[in-house]
């Protein structure tokens, strides 16, 4: 019984990771989507196997989970006082249970079940590269079938709303963005964002995969081409920084690494330029990149984006002590009678709005506490969780989409990681 289960926990797992780019995609409706679905069967046979085999795998419960414990605990305490017998409240609170229950906390469970911590690691590497690689050649097809042919492969893929199927971005007035197997393309650029670093360490890095030098460059340029159409500038603001405060964390690394292979990111860094001069030459890259950048600042979405967090500072200054402490409930802007124009679209501001400081002050502890037991992996692969893990929650100021389970599957591949850092391979 304990052998079946175990293989039925690795297949689903599995399945979990080739499903996670589908937070649109193939959906049910806009919740119930096939991460979701998965996930749910995941949550389950952890409980089996609580009910079965009494004890937790060793090295699963730490401070992140009584962290996730007290966050959930805000949650249902502002849901009952704020929006119980609110449908929208509801649904806000069961997404909120969902992402820190379903793909934090059954996937470390997950993860700490499964034997051999090397293997696991290599699987869940490849997996995600395997998954990159199929949401990188669709999205790419996307882009060129849009580009050459005006031609939308999305009017053919089921997605949960009529404004999902008919959703055509714009990027300056020129093309269409891709946005992949998610709703927005900016959602396909934090995934992106989350699972690149691990897919570039997987790759180059880690000593892990054996496919030869010029198929590895091939998936590398073919997901960053995914992320050039998706027109995001989030990479433009996000990952600079990223790179600063990762060399100020690994500088010692970045130093060695540099003096063995100054040659090769020389050559690297000429090829590199070589490139961006030719397509600044054929397709005025550099005006390209710049007019999208600055063009966000003067789009409907960007004053749309300020109205947004106006309306938070506005209102949250007028709250009284309580609300201030643990907000005004999940779907917080239905509760006080507005329509979607005045939902939060930062996680931070939305946190803090829903679910008061109390619920921002976990939150924030839970995402710092990550990177503490990143810095202390002392591993290659520790610079490449920081980056993806730093860039993302950069990126959440961006965006308020905790329901998605890219940021989450990594945060809780990260502890793993960290747990049994003395048993990794040397070359990691």
């Amino acid at each position: 019984m304990n052998n079946r289960l175990e293989a039925l926990t690795r297949w689903l797992f599995l399945i979990f990771i080739y499903v996670m780019p589908f937070t649109n995609a193939f959906a049910i409706t806009g919740t119930i989507t096939l991460p979701v679905i998965v996930g749910i069967l995941l949550f389950f046979i952890m409980l089996i196997k609580l009910i079965l085999y009494p004890g937790i795998p060793k090295g699963f419960f730490g401070f992140d989970l009584i962290l996730v414990a007290c966050f959930i605990s805000v949650v249902l305490i502002s849901y009952c006082i704020n929006g119980l017998g609110n449908a929208k409240s509801l649904n806000h609170t069961i997404a909120y249970s969902t992402a820190f229950l379903v793909f934090y906390t059954t996937i470390k469970f997950t993860l700490f079940s499964l034997k051999d911590a090397n293997k696991t690691i290599k699987t869940v590497l490849h997996a995600i590269t395997i998954t990159c690689i199929i949401s990188g050649v669709f999205t790419d097809i996307e882009f060129m079938l849009n580009l050459l042919f005006h031609f939308n492969i999305n009017d053919f893929i089921p997605r949960p709303t009529a404004e999902d199927m008919f959703y055509y971005p714009n990027g300056l007035d020129m093309f269409i963005r891709a946005r992949g197997f998610a709703s927005e393309s900016g959602h396909y650029a934090f995934m992106v964002e989350l699972f690149g670093p691990l897919v570039a360490y997987y790759l180059y890095f880690s000593g892990l995969c054996n496919w030869k030098k010029w198929l590895k460059n091939f998936v590398f340029i073919l997901i960053g081409f995914s992320l050039v159409f998706t027109l995001s500038t989030s990479p433009l603001i996000v990952w600079p920084i990223t790179a600063v405060a990762c060399v100020l964390f690994f500088h010692k690394a970045f130093y060695n690494y540099l003096k063995k292979r100054l040659l090769t990111v020389l050559v690297t860094s000429m090829v590199i330029g070589l490139i961006f001069l030719l397509l600044n030459y054929y397709f005025s890259a550099q005006e390209f990149i710049l007019g999208n950048f600055l063009g966000k600042f003067q789009t409907n979405s960007y004053y749309d984006r300020m109205n947004r967090n106006n309306f938070f500072f506005e209102h949250f200054a007028r709250f009284d002590l309580i609300h201030k402490l643990i907000g005004v409930g999940p779907a917080g802007y239905s509760l006080l009678g507005f329509d979607m124009t005045r939902a939060l679209i930062t996680l931070y501001y939305n946190t803090a709005f829903e679910l008061g400081i109390l619920g921002l002050t976990i939150l924030v502890l839970f995402l710092a506490y990550g990177l503490i037991k990143i810095l202390q992996i002392k591993k290659t692969i520790a610079i490449f969780l920081f980056i993806s893990l730093v860039g993302a929650a950069l990126h959440y100021y961006i965006i308020s989409n905790y329901w998605f389970p890219w940021y989450w599957f990594v945060l809780a591949f990260a502890f793993f990681v960290e747990k049994n850092k003395n048993q990794l391979e040397s070359k990691s």
